[in-house]
């Protein structure tokens, strides 16, 4: 049991960096985390040494193509030499052979061979050949493509469907604006264009009113004795108003602070009730004329003021 244990910690030990650790905290390395650090490394070298092949290979396919030359007689290499003139016209020839070479070692070489051809040859072998021939790097690459493309949760679909339920919410709230159009068309405008000649009448009739009333009272000759009284009642009024007032607000107050139920008591509950009512006459007759604003008011304007208006029962100001 005893040598089963050391076996097993033995191979731990050598699964890990500890043993060639020399100083400071130790750290373990998992087998898989060297595997795939080796792995990075030699696709690096895999990667650099492509690129060096390939442009040996150009330079072995130059060195070739001149040694063809040499066997083939001048009218050959002449017509050779005209037809890749005649494919590319926009060029000087002075600047074809230059053209040419950067064009196979950039385009052909470094973009299609370097490039292209490398990132996209592992992406086609992930999708085409058998996961048991994949490398680890490939079978990464199948699984990145299948979060993103998978049918039924692949990031690529869930995008669609997203997009799909926005086209569908976006429906919805076009038919939402055209129903508010509509409504605002068919059913608010012309409420609004009745709203707006009922204003119109109500102003001109106003406009007459305030025309009659000012005619009524032009024809009345005052004079000063008549003049001093009117403005005596109208400043006793007010001051009424301000003390009644005052009393509706008191009257409240003083029967809810008593240790009775006013609210079953017939007599008290009426009276709060009652001045509730006068407060609310109260208030809209000084909205017009109060303790404050009677002093800027003329005796013809006095005469003009139909309190009576502000009520929609057309209570006599006298029932106070």
């Amino acid at each position: 049991m005893s040598q089963e244990l050391a076996g097993a910690c033995d191979k731990l030990l050598t699964s890990t960096s500890i043993l060639s650790h020399t100083y400071g905290i130790p750290t373990i390395t998992s087998t898989q985390d060297k595997i795939d650090d080796k792995i990075n490394r030699l696709e690096q070298e895999h990667v650099k040494l492509y690129d060096e092949l390939t442009h040996k290979l150009d330079e072995l396919i130059y060195l070739n193509e001149v040694d063809q030359l040499q066997h083939d007689d001048e009218q050959t290499i002449q017509s050779k030499y005209e037809e890749i003139v005649h494919l590319y016209p926009m060029l000087p020839p002075i600047k074809l052979e230059s053209f040419i070479k950067a064009h196979n070692s950039t385009i052909k070489t470094d973009l299609l061979l370097n490039n292209f051809i490398q990132l996209t040859g592992p992406i086609l072998r992930s999708i085409h050949q058998d996961n048991t021939s994949l490398t680890n790097t490939e079978l990464n690459i199948l699984t990145n493509l299948d979060k993103l493309y998978a049918l039924d949760n692949g990031l690529v679909f869930q995008i669609m469907q997203k997009f799909k339920s926005g086209k569908l919410h976006e429906q919805e709230y076009n038919q939402l604006l055209d129903d508010n159009e509509k409504l605002l068309i068919e059913n608010l405008k012309p409420k609004l264009m009745a709203l707006k000649d009922s204003n119109e009448t109500l102003l001109s009739l106003h406009k007459q009113l305030i025309n009659s009333k000012q005619q009524q009272v032009d024809g009345i000759d005052l004079d000063q004795d008549i003049i001093k009284q009117i403005e005596s009642k109208y400043h006793d009024l007010v001051q009424q108003w301000n003390y009644l007032s005052k009393l509706c607000t008191f009257l409240p107050m003083l029967i809810t602070s008593l240790p009775l139920n006013w609210y079953e008591d017939k007599t008290l509950f009426n009276i709060i009730q009652d001045c509730e009512d006068f407060s609310e006459k109260l208030d809209r007759y000084q909205t017009l004329l109060n303790v404050e604003t009677i002093k800027d008011i003329d005796t013809k304007d006095l005469l003009m003021l139909d309190f009576d208006e502000l009520i929609n029962d057309n209570d006599n100001v006298n029932d106070l």
